[in-house]
Parts: structure tokens; C-alpha cells; sequence
């Protein structure tokens, strides 16, 4: 079965991979520098920091240049000098690696910028390392991608790996004040490893980053692609800056408009009707391991006898965070569906409770600086999930629960929620109907059934964005570009060429079968 969690110096966003990195030695995409001072989250701007903003632009203009990238001269690489709080411009700067991949057809069109999703992603190394499914826009396009800031937060080893450990559904008192105890400690040392750039990190401070990119590029309008968490940074980069945008792609789209109990509520939706579409294709398939039996009720006694504490893998107790992750679907397609059914019918339900496990105890000391590969501090800036206490975490998982009748919620989510409560810092960035009248028709991509971004939620964003179209690919999975097949692909390229929505289908036939 897939597992949620993964090792903290290894992991990688399950949800928001969209093409497979190579890595590649830092070497080749230059030095990233952070400088250390204090910071407060972000503000609006005044006039005097927005005429103070103007003229850091110019600076990214002015210091910025392209090199031949060391291990790969065919590409250029450029460090994007930035403040660290954009209403401060004069302030500690931090340097973001740019790579640029010429476009090979000298009829150019113009530039796509390129966000692989995340959080915590790499995009320049992501573009160095292969165009990928991006290959055929690499012809008429210069392809451009920048490490986004949240990239440059380190917090203490101990403490990531210790997150792993946690469960991520708080719906006894124990559990959440553990967890409010362990968030605090993280935010702790993920200050003093990270310096300034902690307490800005939001998709809004990254999408001021990509404007400065705009501009030392000397491009009048870009080009955008955003997969899942990119496609929250192009929503807010189209609400700063809709008449510097050609064209955008949100591909497998987050939905920021919602409060915190519709947000997990629709997250645990998607999640229960990808459980209930592989349970269909279980009922047909007789390959399938409960075939023969109703699929999804077994999932559903399976989290009853978690909540029971009957339920036993291999001997071991299972709770309910646990199978809650185990049983998580998010980018996967329906190949992964025969293995998924597998697992269920590996579990077994005793009669009598078996004695929980202690929750683990917290590290004595933060460990040394690694990347956390979802940084909590960009999550917990983007996201607010409501008061801080046992209460409101209770309330949460029981909107989850109550929307998922089989599939008990999203783990995902949950554990965003799980990650926020009690974070010492206030969303800077906090959900809010999206306001961008004024951009040009936009693209939108997503799967028919993808826990990791509901269709819904593309929908809903869709109709704030106005002229939009939304492109429903039948089937199952996240990062529609790399697996629609060619009429996703055709569709997109017809749109990025001709900056219009004419032609673009509605829908595109799955690719993929069990």
C-alpha cells in the first residue's frame, strides 16, 4: 500500500510531484543566500513601500544576468536577488537560483514560467534536470523556473523527523496538546535555522518574488503554469498583477476561498468519491483482491475497528491516523488501485482491543538544519484553520469525518491542519475569494477524481476567474499534464500559442486503466 509519510531528509510532496527529479549537484544552479534579521509577516503595501518595491524591481533588473550553467551550458542560470519582506525593500535580501531553457524554434513566442507545485519543491532544479511533459512548449517557448522561497527554510532534523511520528488527527485532548507542543518547537528552531525569511514565506510574498522575475526578464507579459500549490502562487500572482499575464495554466487547482471546515470537508469528498470509484471498478474486476465483497464498506469497517483499537497489519495496532494516511489516494491513477485493494484485505479486526502504542516523546534537542520538504511555515501562512485550542481541532475532524462516510477524511489536509494548530504566527495569506476580474481567459486542468485537488475545487476557482475554462480529464490522478495523453497536451499548447481559449475541449478521455 502507499504510505503518506515518507523519511524527512528524503520525502518528497506525494501530492504535488509532477515530473521526476534528477538530482543534480547545486553547482549547477549557483549558491543560495539568505541573510539573517528580524522580520514581521506581511502587510499591504503603503505608498511609500510600493514606490519602494518599484525601485527594487529595477534593482532585479539592473544586478541580475544569465550564465552558462555549471555541468549543462546549454542552459542559463541566474541568481533572482529579492527583500525578504516585500514591504521593506531595502531591507536583508535573499537570492532565489533561476534556470532558462531556450526555446528552440526561432519563431519564439515569448516565455512560460513553470512552478512544479510543492510545497517545498525545487523548479530550478526540476527544469534542469529534463523538460519532461514540457518538451513540446519548449519549442516555441523560452522555459523558465525559480526556486520559490520556501525553499530556503531549514528547521532542526530531530524535530522534521519527529512530525512523521505524530498522528495527525486531534480529536482527543492528548494528542492535540502534544501536537501544539511539538508545532511551537519546530517554529522554534525553524526561525533560528531559517533567519528573516521565516515569517515570509507566503504564496503572496512568492508571487511579488515572480513579478521581480517578470522584470529581469524585460518580458511585458508572461506565460504561466502552475501545478497544484503553483496553482495557488498563479491565483495570487493574477490578483496583484492581472495585466502582466499572456496566459495561465493552473493545472490541478488548490482552492483558497474556502474556510477551514469546507476546505477538509471537500479535501475528505474527493478523497471518499476516488474511494468509491475504485470500489466500482473492484465490483467488476476480478483480479481485484475484494472482489466479491463491497470494497468500500470493508474500508469503512476498517476505520470503525481503527477507532475501536481492534484493528491489527502483521500483528502490529493500527489506528485511526495511521490507516488514515495508508489509505490515501492523492497522485496516484487508477494503476494503482489492485495494489490498493491488496492492502485492505491484509488488515485483520480482533476481537478485543489491542493496547495503543504511547505517543512518542518529544526530542530533547532540535537537531541540525534540514530542509523540511512541506514547510509548515509556508502551509501555516497560506492556511488558517481557525482558533487555536482542542475544540476547534475536534470540530475539523469531524467535518472530515462527516464527509467521508467510508474514507473517514483526507490525510493530506488533515495533516495540514494538524500542522497549524497552535503555530505561533498568524496566516499572513489566509483563504479569501479570489479577486482577479481583470486577467486575461485562463486554463484550468483537473483529473475527475483527484484527492490531492478535488475537481470541485477547480470548479469553484473557475467560476472566480472569469472567461475561464475548465478541462476535465476523465479518468484519475494529480498533474494532469503528465499523464492526459494527447489531448490534454494538444489543448494546452493550443492555448499558450494563441493566448486564446478558442478550440481548448471541455474534457479529455482517461489514459490510464487499473
Amino acid at each position: 500500500m502507499t504510505e503518506m509519510t515518507e523519511s524527512s531528509t528524503s520525502r518528497r510532496a506525494p501530492w504535488l510531484r509532477s515530473v521526476l527529479a534528477v538530482s543534480l549537484p547545486m553547482a549547477l544552479l549557483g549558491t543560495v543566500i539568505a541573510q539573517s534579521g528580524d522580520v514581521a509577516h506581511a502587510v499591504p503595501l503603503s505608498r511609500s513601500a510600493t514606490t519602494g518595491v518599484a525601485a527594487a524591481m529595477g534593482q532585479v533588473a539592473g544586478k541580475a544576468a544569465w550564465r552558462p550553467c555549471a555541468g549543462n551550458r546549454e542552459l542559463r542560470c541566474a541568481s533572482l536577488s529579492v527583500p525578504v519582506d516585500w514591504k521593506a525593500p531595502n531591507g536583508p535580501r535573499v537570492k532565489l537560483p533561476v534556470v532558462k531553457r531556450m526555446a528552440s524554434d526561432k519563431r519564439r513566442v515569448g516565455t512560460l514560467v513553470v512552478n512544479y507545485g510543492g510545497p517545498g519543491e525545487r523548479h530550478a532544479q526540476e527544469l534542469a534536470s529534463g523538460t519532461g511533459a514540457f518538451a513540446r512548449f519548449g519549442k516555441r517557448f523560452d522555459l523558465v523556473a525559480f526556486d520559490t522561497r520556501d525553499t530556503l527554510l531549514k528547521c532542526g532534523e530531530n524535530l522534521v523527523v519527529h512530525g512523521d511520528k505524530l498522528p495527525i488527527i486531534l480529536g482527543n485532548r492528548a494528542a492535540y496538546d502534544q501536537r501544539v507542543r511539538y508545532n511551537r518547537a519546530l517554529a522554534k528552531s525553524c526561525r533560528a535555522a531559517s533567519g528573516p525569511v521565516f515569517g515570509h514565506v507566503s504564496a503572496a510574498d512568492i508571487a511579488r518574488d515572480m513579478e521581480a522575475l517578470r522584470v529581469f526578464l524585460k518580458e511585458p507579459k508572461l506565460n504561466y503554469y502552475g501545478i497544484s500549490y503553483g496553482t495557488l502562487i498563479g491565483q495570487m500572482y493574477a490578483e496583484r498583477y492581472p495585466e502582466r499575464l499572456r496566459t495561465m495554466v493552473l493545472d490541478s487547482v488548490v482552492d483558497h476561498s474556502q474556510k477551514a471546515p469546507a476546505f477538509l470537508a471537500g479535501a475528505a469528498r474527493a478523497q471518499e468519491e476516488t474511494v468509491r470509484a475504485a470500489a466500482r471498478w473492484c465490483a467488476r474486476a476480478t483480479s481485484c483482491a475484494l472482489h466479491g465483497r463491497n470494497a468500500a464498506a470493508r474500508l469503512k469497517r476498517l476505520f470503525t475497528a481503527a477507532e475501536r483499537g481492534t484493528l491489527t497489519e502483521g500483528g502490529q495496532p493500527v489506528d485511526t491516523s495511521a490507516l488514515l494516511k495508508r489509505t490515501y489516494l492523492g497522485n496516484q491513477t487508477e494503476q494503482a488501485w489492485p495494489s490498493f485493494f491488496q492492502g485492505l484485505a491484509s488488515y485483520r479486526i480482533r476481537k478485543t482491543p489491542v493496547k495503543p502504542a504511547p505517543l512518542p516523546q518529544l526530542p530533547t534537542k532540535p537537531g541540525a538544519p534540514v530542509h523540511e520538504s512541506r514547510p509548515t511555515a509556508l502551509i501555516c501562512a497560506d492556511w488558517d484553520f481557525g482558533p487555536n485550542g482542542h475544540k476547534n481541532a475536534a470540530a475539523l475532524w469531524k467535518a472530515s469525518r462527516t464527509a467521508a462516510p467510508h474514507a473517514y477524511g483526507n490525510a493530506w489536509y488533515q495533516e495540514w491542519a494538524a500542522r497549524c494548530a497552535g503555530w505561533p504566527r498568524p496566516a499572513a495569506n489566509p483563504q479569501h475569494p479570489l479577486r482577479a476580474a481583470k486577467i486575461p481567459p485562463a486554463l484550468l486542468l483537473n483529473a475527475r477524481h483527484d484527492p490531492a485537488t478535488s475537481h470541485a475545487w477547480a470548479t469553484r476557482v473557475g467560476g472566480q476567474l472569469p472567461g475561464s475554462r475548465l478541462l476535465t480529464y476523465q479518468g484519475t490522478g494529480h498533474a494532469v499534464i503528465n499523464f492526459g495523453g494527447r489531448c490534454v497536451t494538444d489543448a494546452v499548447y493550443r492555448y499558450l500559442f494563441n493566448g486564446k481559449l478558442t478550440g481548448v475541449p471541455e474534457t479529455c478521455p482517461g489514459t490510464h486503466r487499473p
